[in-house]
């Protein structure tokens, strides 16, 4: 048959490199066990006219999450998407992502540098970002973090203790006026429902400055308790004077049984974070991303 020339090895040496080479590209660029390593939208977004940061942690970018970070952009917030195309590890995981990005802001921006902690998979923003802050610098109570509130206390997920907040905080009425409008709902009425206005706090709207924040995220994960919302409850219980709750609904919105769109809700009057809960499925995505069509 002959012998290859020189000339004909090298060819073939370069093809095999060549080949190797494109098969490693698409080997990097696949999603890894079903997760999305290199998602269309930006991770970090900068818009260099708002004084404040969006967090919120997403290890794939589902639809929900897209139309989140859509909406941000729209309304000139700065953001940063944690955790993307890394496997989803708990609660804990997640708090010390979020410590470490608070630190890191921190260090870049001062103590006193505004950020907001959103979940990423049913949140939707609908205020534009000059007057979300002005919302927040108008606050009546000065703490370093807010937490958004919420109507439901179920057990697994809240500790009663921060009713107590209403009158340690001298809130008109206080707790005494929380409990006349509380319900009770579970097989033996071991749930709370505050039906005129929300009560307890929710892990999925937070915002406040640097160093507040990373107090509240090293304080949540000195509790060892792997839920975080039920660490944060107890934080919240020994640091009154440390966390406010946005019962006025000044800044966030939390949504359990009334989902549908409120004539406040309108970018300007009312709240501008929606949070719309537990929207983990498929057929929960596709409902909660027509919710956010009102908001468009």
């Amino acid at each position: 048959m002959g012998r290859v020339g020189k000339r004909g090895k090298y060819l073939i040496y370069i093809v095999a490199l060549a080949t190797l080479a494109v098969l490693l590209y698409i080997r990097l660029r696949s999603p890894v066990e079903g997760f999305q390593a290199v998602p269309e939208e930006q991770a970090v977004y900068t818009n260099t006219t708002t004084p404040m940061k969006v967090f919120l942690y997403a290890d794939k970018m589902k639809p929900t999450a897209k139309a989140l970070t859509a909406s941000l952009r729209k309304h000139k917030y700065s953001y940063e998407v944690l955790g993307l195309g890394k496997p989803w590890e708990g609660w804990i995981a997640r708090t010390k992502t979020y410590l470490a990005a608070i630190q890191a802001y921190k260090a870049e921006k001062g103590p006193d540098a505004v950020a907001l902690y959103i979940d990423a998979y049913d949140v939707i923003c609908i205020m534009d970002s000059d007057k979300f802050f002005q919302a927040y610098q108008d606050r009546e109570r000065e703490m370093p973090v807010i937490f958004g509130a919420e109507q439901n206390c179920h057990t697994e997920m809240c500790n009663k203790k921060i009713l107590d907040w209403y009158d340690y905080n001298e809130i008109e009425g206080g707790k005494a006026a929380v409990e006349s409008q509380m319900n009770t709902w579970g097989d033996s009425g071991e749930h709370l429902w505050s039906r005129d206005r929300p009560a307890f706090t929710n892990n999925g709207t937070i915002m406040g400055t640097a160093e507040g924040l990373e107090f509240l995220f090293t304080e949540i994960l000195k509790t060892g308790i792997p839920d975080d919302q039920v660490a944060a409850g107890h934080v919240i219980a020994a640091n009154f004077d440390k966390f406010d709750i946005d019962f006025e609904e000044n800044l966030f919105r939390n949504r359990f049984r009334h989902l549908e769109k409120r004539d406040d809700e309108n970018g300007v009057d009312g709240p501008g974070f929606l949070h719309f809960h537990a929207m983990k499925t498929d057929q929960q995505q596709a409902e909660v991303l027509e919710r956010f069509k009102s908001y468009e």
